[in-house]
């Protein structure tokens, strides 16, 4: 697994399925971009073990659920899927938290 990347984006790829939760194991990330893909199901609570992260794109998804509480943290969050519900996202996606 790499312990060490700070960035990924993953986005316009044709990923299926629901995120994996070992993504919870990059404690390093900081940037975390899943735009443009088919995924889908909830957003794993285990991506609140990543104390680092500062961006989270979901645009363009067909994720589906609540974003954990726990990724309130996270200083820009952005999602634009109908689908998802987020109690503490702005109200302009767009927005940082």
């Amino acid at each position: 697994l790499l312990t060490s990347l700070d960035i990924l984006f993953l986005d316009g790829n044709n990923l299926e399925g629901p995120i994996p939760t070992e993504l919870g194991l990059l404690t390093l990330l900081k940037s975390l971009c899943l735009n443009s893909t088919n995924l889908s199901g909830p957003v794993p609570t285990e991506l609140a073990n990543l104390s680092n992260l500062n961006e989270m794109y979901l645009q363009e998804t067909r994720l589906s659920g609540s974003i954990p509480s726990d990724l309130c943290d996270v200083s820009s969050v952005s999602i634009d899927s109908g689908e998802i519900e987020c109690n503490c996202c702005p109200d302009d996606p767009l927005t940082p938290l």
